[in-house]
C-alpha cells in the first residue's frame, strides 16, 4: 500500500489544500497530521479548525468534532457554511435544538443557502423529547 508522505513547512494554504486531497483520497492520518500542523501555527485557523472537526467526527470521534467546530464557528462566525455543518453535526447526535438554532444563524447570515433551509426542515421534522 502506497503512502503519500507529508511536506512540513507549508504555507498554511498549501497545507489546507494537501490536507483536503489526503480527505478526497481517504488517506485520513495524513490529512489529520496537517491540520493539527496548521494548528499548531495557528489555533485559530478557521478552516483547518472546521476540516479537523469534520474529519474527527466523520472518524467516529463526535464530541472532539463537534468542539473543534464550535471552535471553527467562532473563529468565522460570518461563515455560514460553519454553521450549516455545525447544525449537521448536532442533529447526527440528536441535539435538534442546538441544531435548529445553528441551521438558523446559516440561515440569517446567508438566506441563499439552499442546503441550510433543506437541513433546517429535516431538524424541525425530528421528534422532540417531552
Amino acid at each position: 500500500m502506497f503512502i503519500p508522505t507529508v511536506r512540513t513547512n507549508l504555507s498554511f494554504d498549501e497545507g489546507l489544500n494537501q490536507a483536503q486531497c489526503f480527505e478526497r483520497e481517504s488517506t485520513l492520518p495524513q490529512a489529520e497530521r496537517l491540520y493539527r500542523e496548521i494548528l499548531a501555527r495557528d489555533p485559530y485557523h478557521a478552516q483547518a479548525l472546521h476540516h479537523l472537526g469534520l474529519l474527527c467526527f466523520r472518524t467516529n470521534r463526535h464530541i472532539e468534532g463537534l468542539d473543534l467546530v464550535r471552535r471553527s464557528v467562532l473563529a468565522d462566525p460570518a461563515n455560514s457554511g460553519f454553521y450549516i455543518n455545525q447544525g449537521i453535526l448536532l442533529g447526527k447526535l440528536s441535539r435538534f435544538d442546538q441544531a435548529a438554532a445553528a441551521l438558523s444563524k446559516a440561515v440569517e447570515l446567508d438566506p441563499n443557502q439552499h442546503h441550510a433551509h433543506n437541513n433546517l426542515g429535516v431538524t424541525f421534522e425530528k421528534p422532540r423529547a417531552s
